[in-house]
């Protein structure tokens, strides 16, 4: 059995590891039978949405035990008393292929109610929310720290083709330089809840006793903390995604060195020097001589 103590990891990187963004433990602090209140209050923070939970997702893949089956598995999946479906997603680093994954998750949980026998006309609404720890390159140039898509005609933008679904991409870090910059009071929900998801050390006294909720969240996630299993799977999880985005970075350098070597025979070929090249591509004279072979 892992030694969360013997595990590779930076002082950074098991600080990382044991935040509320790290997705099993946001799964148990917002996912797990009994935190109704904390889901609805964290709803209510980001969203504005006023919900009363019927049910949250209580499958197996909400258990530590499951973790490795990341793929294909929800964080968190709320159903509030009219119907709705509210996914939340938290997502750090690893931004490959987001957006698609996220739609593929909207898409699912919307047409999953056909399967059960619900007739077209009788469709609830979908809010797909997937939360971003870091300021994700691809939407920096956008002020708002939510933004919102629903299905709009590409003309005329106040035509939605239907509201019954909705997708959500919110940066936590957009929402802390917003309250920095006093454009977001420090007292807001939103920014205690943010403050507790970045890091709970930095929650005051007095916002816990103005806010049970963060209060209640924040004793959840200590009590995990103080617990060796899930501390041990929470580094565990920290150390698969290392090494899942160190390989498939890994494929990305063979795949580029490869390409450059296919360049450099196609300029060989062309009667181009080896300094030419060299000044064109990433490869070494030794490596370009090789490929005269």
């Amino acid at each position: 059995m892992i030694d969360y103590e013997e595990i590779n990891l930076s002082e950074e990187q098991k600080r990382e590891a044991l935040l509320p963004t790290n997705d099993l433990l946001f799964k148990r602090i917002y996912g797990k039978e009994g935190s109704e209140k904390i889901t609805e209050d964290f709803i209510k923070a980001f969203l504005g949405l006023d919900v009363t939970i019927e049910k949250l997702q209580d499958s197996k893949a909400l258990d530590i035990n499951y973790i490795d089956k990341k793929a294909g598995v929800l964080d968190v999946l709320v159903t509030n008393k009219d119907g709705t479906k509210i996914n939340l997603e938290m997502q750090v680093g690893n931004y490959t292929n987001v957006e698609e994954r996220f739609c593929f998750y909207g898409f699912e949980l919307f047409t999953e109610q056909f399967q059960k026998g619900l007739q077209y006309n009788e469709a609830k609404k979908t809010i797909g929310v997937l939360i971003l720890k870091d300021d994700y390159s691809k939407y920096k140039g956008c002020e708002d720290y939510i933004l919102s898509w629903k299905l709009r005609e590409e003309k005329y933008h106040d035509l939605i083709l239907t509201d019954k679904l909705e997708l959500c991409i919110i940066s936590l870090e957009k929402i802390k330089k917003k309250v920095a910059l006093g454009e977001i009071s420090d007292k807001d929900q939103i920014a205690i809840w943010t403050k507790f998801l970045l890091n709970p050390k930095e929650l005051k006294e007095e916002d816990m006793n103005e806010n049970k909720e963060v209060k209640e969240a924040y004793d959840k996630y200590n009590e995990m903390i103080d617990d060796v299993e899930v501390r041990r799977a929470a580094f565990k999880r920290q150390l698969d995604i290392m090494e899942k985005h160190a390989a498939k970075q890994d494929g990305i350098n063979e795949g580029k060195e490869e390409a450059q070597k296919q360049i450099a025979k196609k300029l060989l070929d062309r009667g181009k020097s080896i300094d030419e090249i060299m000044e064109i591509t990433d490869l070494t004279k030794e490596e370009i001589e090789d490929l005269k072979c």
